[in-house]
């Protein structure tokens, strides 16, 4: 790859998580094998900011519904590269088997991301994600995918992550992920304030440029209107 594209894509890679992102620690790429419950409704909002020039503060909100067996959602988000600001915005789909056999989950999850700006190519995303069960505490995801368009060459994604939650308001996660030319290692915590509001808390670093990816987020659920 030539080196301004890859340049353009270690950005990306510092300064935003994956167009679908719809996960259980909100803006922690590596999802998993749920969707949120029939009848329900959720808006997940979260802000990054992304040390050494790689993408500087990056706000998204995501609002998602459960439409029959689909998580049906929406994408928008802001963010800053060589080229000036760049705003994006599209759908995303998921569904799952829950359980797929027992303790394991599977799905499929798809997004596209449309570039607003004149010109601008959309950038399309698809996983297969995967949750195992082994306790009524501890979850472990494992992703793999890739994303093609937006005039540049086609990468793949793989990830794998872990949630364990010592109570029923607090959960530590950890993650690993390689996408675009790139590997993120985050941590973070989620704190659910009520059984529908949850705050969620991370630190990130690129393997690429060594940037810390510092991201602050909340996903509010409620009632389908």
């Amino acid at each position: 790859m030539f080196r301004p594209a890859r340049a353009a894509l270690l950005a990306l890679a510092c300064a935003l998580p994956a167009p679908w992102t719809l996960a259980a620690g909100g803006h922690f790429e590596v999802d998993d094998a749920a969707i949120v419950n029939e009848g329900r409704c959720q808006v997940e909002v979260w802000k990054i900011h992304a040390a050494r020039n790689t993408g500087g503060d990056s706000p998204h909100i995501g609002p998602a519904c459960r439409v029959g067996a689909f998580e049906l959602g929406l994408n928008l988000d802001h963010r800053h590269d060589q080229t000036g600001v760049v705003r994006t915005a599209g759908p995303s789909v998921k569904w799952v088997v829950d359980p797929l056999v027992s303790r394991l989950s599977a799905g499929l999850a798809y997004s596209v991301a449309f570039d607003l700006r004149p010109g601008g190519k959309p950038i399309h995303s698809m996983i297969v994600p995967l949750t195992l069960f082994p306790s009524e505490r501890l979850q472990v995801h494992a992703n793999v995918g890739g994303d093609w368009g937006g005039g540049v060459p086609s990468t793949k994604r793989v990830g794998v992550g872990a949630e364990w939650s010592p109570n029923d308001r607090f959960t530590l996660m950890a993650e690993r992920i390689l996408r675009l030319q790139d590997g993120i290692s985050r941590v973070g915590a989620r704190w659910m304030v009520n059984d529908d509001l949850g705050l969620d808390l991370s630190v990130a670093r690129s393997s690429a440029t060594g940037a810390r990816i510092v991201t602050l987020g909340f996903n509010q659920e409620f009632a389908k209107p």
